[in-house]
């Protein structure tokens, strides 16, 4: 059978549209069909706290030839053979932010690579690290009352009701004999 034979023409158009759709398996996809595209996940936890590996990231691979497909990352690198403007996304996970390089989106053509790192880093606000807030003002307790005033009015409050007891002669008396 020549390379001219209607039917082998026809059997290669068919393998050449299946490849280019991202149904075989990269091995037998070529550089003539498309581009490679690897796509690296890596975990900063610069804060400390964190016991995720990058296989914990879902990432998603869209757009070009390849139907989108979402995968478990890898700091290994995980290989598409994909032609045409493609994005490569990370799933939004609690605590962490995505950065991603300029490789992660793009137009990719047959015979060319392209390297994706998406760097997914700890936030400091879920770091595990204490959070210390600071008040504007400083409201005293009043000592073996247990009563704490929130605000000036309650302070004005119970300054009136203290020197309203004073004015009782045994609370005057009690106050004398622990002061004395």
């Amino acid at each position: 059978m020549s390379l001219t034979s209607p039917f082998l023409r026809s059997v290669l158009g068919l393998l050449a549209t299946v490849a280019l759709a991202g149904v075989l398996t990269p091995a037998f996809v070529s550089a003539q069909t498309a581009g490679n595209l690897t796509v690296y996940v890596q975990v900063n936890s610069p804060l400390g706290g964190s016991s995720l590996s990058a296989s914990d990231f879902s990432i998603s691979v869209q757009g070009g030839t390849i139907a989108p497909t979402t995968f478990q990352g890898a700091t290994t690198g995980t290989n598409f053979w994909i032609q045409g403007p493609y994005r490569v996304t990370a799933a939004q996970f609690s605590g962490f932010v995505a950065t991603y390089s300029s490789g992660c989106s793009g137009l990719i053509a047959p015979g060319q690579q392209a390297v994706c790192t998406i760097t997914e880093t700890r936030s400091s606000a879920s770091s595990g690290a204490p959070v210390i807030s600071v008040t504007q003002y400083y409201m005293p307790k009043l000592p073996n009352t247990g009563v704490e005033p929130v605000g000036l009015a309650a302070i004005a409050l119970t300054i009136l009701v203290a020197m309203s007891l004073f004015s009782l002669p045994y609370v005057r008396k009690a106050f004398a004999a622990l002061l004395g």
